[in-house]
């Protein structure tokens, strides 16, 4: 078959509809077992995390060209935190970048950065009020889980990797000619990410996080 273009869920969809085997619907699932829901607990009752009362900052991503300024998104945390508690999540070895957005935005901050497992992560995403991240797998596990999300698209192909739900999730990206790159690091002036500016983010977040959301 030739191999489509668009989003890559329905790209792959593709391949399953062309061997004959046709999909049920495009929504991703992540199920979460009883663990998960036992260290979200774990977690809530630890640092006063109240379900819908919180947003999930994840500032890290696996390529330094697909992250967004640390210190927009320290802004931005800063601005929401006179509505909810912020949450920042991270992996083991994004620990340093945590510790840096956590100094930005100053007070009363949980940083869960490297102290979870990854359905535990899921978990506490799947709490959340919203999730603010760059376009790296939070992104998907929120889509998975319904958790509306802001998510800032840097150097890849927006298009592809966005979530389906627009309703749900807010994409943010600027496209200056050399995008997308396979660039570890910009080498250029990261303009893709430049070019998203706090004030855009905190408005596409308010416009999500302030309609409320079924965390049951």
């Amino acid at each position: 078959m030739p191999w489509p273009g668009g989003n890559e869920i329905e790209r792959l969809l593709g391949l399953m509809r062309s061997l004959g085997y046709p999909p049920v619907d495009t929504h991703l699932s992540f199920p979460l077992r009883p663990q998960d829901h036992a260290g979200w607990q774990r977690l809530a009752e630890l640092h006063g995390l109240v379900g819908g009362e919180y947003i999930c900052v994840h500032p890290g991503a696996r390529m330094l060209s697909r992250r967004w300024p640390v210190e927009r998104f320290a802004e931005v945390a800063q601005r929401l935190r006179a509505r909810w508690k912020v949450v920042v999540t991270g992996a083991p070895d994004e620990v340093m970048l945590a510790h840096r957005l956590c100094s930005l935005i100053g007070g009363d901050v949980v940083n869960l950065t490297g102290a979870t497992q990854l359905g535990e992560l899921a978990a506490l995403i799947a709490h959340a009020r919203m999730l603010l991240c760059n376009d790296t797998g939070p992104s998907h596990i929120a889509a998975a889980l319904g958790t509306p999300s802001v998510v800032i698209s840097c150097g890849g192909e927006s298009g592809r990797w966005a979530p389906l739900d627009p309703t749900l999730h807010h994409v943010l990206a600027a496209h200056p000619p050399c995008r997308p790159c396979g660039w570890q690091k910009c080498p250029f002036r990261h303009e893709c990410a430049t070019a998203i500016t706090a004030d855009a983010v905190e408005a596409a977040a308010l416009s999500l996080a302030s309609r409320g959301h079924d965390h049951a």
